[in-house]
């Protein structure tokens, strides 16, 4: 097929083991679900596949239909590699679990044999920081919008505004190799996980919550 076309199959959308990609994945400690339909990550809400783009034998690229993108690299039965082009973060995952059979009714789905846009550079941080996330951030659930609290985050500590308190850090620990994600394990116990970390934006998933913060 002449690079760059876009062909248009009728498929059995959700049936286990279209894509190679399809299970349960531990990617650097978070849980990553995808069947030939959705895809979730960790507590975030669970997104639409709306086009898969195989980038090679081994590599397939993923359009949702909130205009997202990720895409999985070296797929193989028991690992790959999931990467962001919007934040550039990389995460190694092992599988644990295959995809469950699933049985809805056939419909058309989008593949082409073209590269995904390149990923973009993550933005740089100040290097003064002790961590990245560091700052004044006002924080909205992921799925509505609507806005919930404000974080201030120090190098040592939290303090989260709805709640009222500020809470120091027993462990903060990267994910991945860029710098743009990390988990934080609090004084009280509780955790939460930072991702796709730019200087203005990162996900966040604490207590249950998908939040989206903007600084």
């Amino acid at each position: 097929m002449i690079a760059g076309a876009l062909t248009l199959i009728m498929a059995t959308a959700a049936n286990a083991g279209n894509y190679p990609f399809e299970g349960t994945w531990d990617c650097d400690g978070s849980e990553v679900k995808l069947t030939s339909e959705t895809y979730s990550f960790g507590q975030q809400p669970t997104l639409t596949i709306s086009e898969v783009v195989e980038i090679s034998d081994t590599a397939r690229g993923v359009m949702f239909t909130d205009g997202y993108r990720i895409a999985f690299f070296d797929i193989t039965s028991s690992s790959m590699q999931w990467h962001s082009p919007a934040s550039g973060d990389t995460f190694d995952c092992k599988k644990t679990a295959e995809a469950a059979p699933e049985t809805p009714a056939p419909q058309e789905q989008q593949i082409a044999q073209d590269a995904p846009p390149a990923p973009e550079e993550p933005r740089e941080q100040n290097s003064a920081l002790r961590y990245p996330f560091q700052g004044e951030w006002t924080c909205a659930d992921s799925a509505t919008g609507e806005a919930l609290t404000d974080l201030s985050l120090t190098e040592n500590d939290v303090n989260i505004a709805f709640m009222g308190t500020r809470i120091s850090y027993e462990k903060v620990s990267p994910i991945g190799r860029n710098g743009t994600a990390f988990n934080v394990v609090l004084r009280d116990g509780q955790m939460g996980g930072i991702y796709e970390l730019s200087g203005d934006h990162f996900l966040l998933n604490f207590s249950g919550l998908s939040l989206s913060c903007e600084r």
